[in-house]
């Protein structure tokens, strides 16, 4: 029940932290971005809200069914699930993208700088690829370097 004047529109986002949402990982439009992928010959797709080395093995399938052996898939880690799986998650991915901004949706705002760190260390010790999401502060349009509190 929602308790309050704003509206919900179409192709918003909901989060609900801590609470498992039972949905497919992959849904047909998805499938059809992965064969355009493979038709196009790239060479990553980015799976978002990975929450186990399952989501990945079912992004795998449909990639291998449309020919796309070689295409490689990095995870967007953005959840707690994802985090708490992070092991298998990394062990399964060709790269990890950390959604901080995700993340402290999910988790306390002050564990989002832990949470990264032990990921990238993670990464690090087994030679996955790593990326961290940043958003663009507007400070960043115009200054070449971040300032103190920015680069957490």
């Amino acid at each position: 029940t929602v308790m309050n004047t704003q509206v919900v529109m179409e192709r918003m986002n909901c989060v609900l932290p801590g609470v498992h949402v039972d949905m497919p990982i992959v849904t047909d439009d998805d499938i059809e971005v992965l064969k355009f992928a493979v038709r196009h010959q790239f060479d990553y797709v980015a799976a978002s809200f990975i929450q186990s080395a399952r989501d990945l093995a079912v992004i795998r399938h449909h990639l291998d069914e449309a020919g796309g052996h070689d295409v490689k898939i990095i995870a967007k880690i953005a959840n707690k699930a994802g985090l708490r799986n992070i092991d298998e998650i990394i062990a399964h991915a060709d790269g990890i993208l950390v959604a901080r901004g995700n993340l402290g949706m999910e988790i306390p705002s002050e564990k989002v700088a832990l949470a990264q760190k032990m990921i990238l260390t993670k990464c690090n010790l087994t030679g996955t690829l790593v990326i961290t999401a940043r958003q663009m502060l507007e400070s960043m349009i115009n200054n070449p370097l971040p300032t103190r509190a920015e680069m957490t």
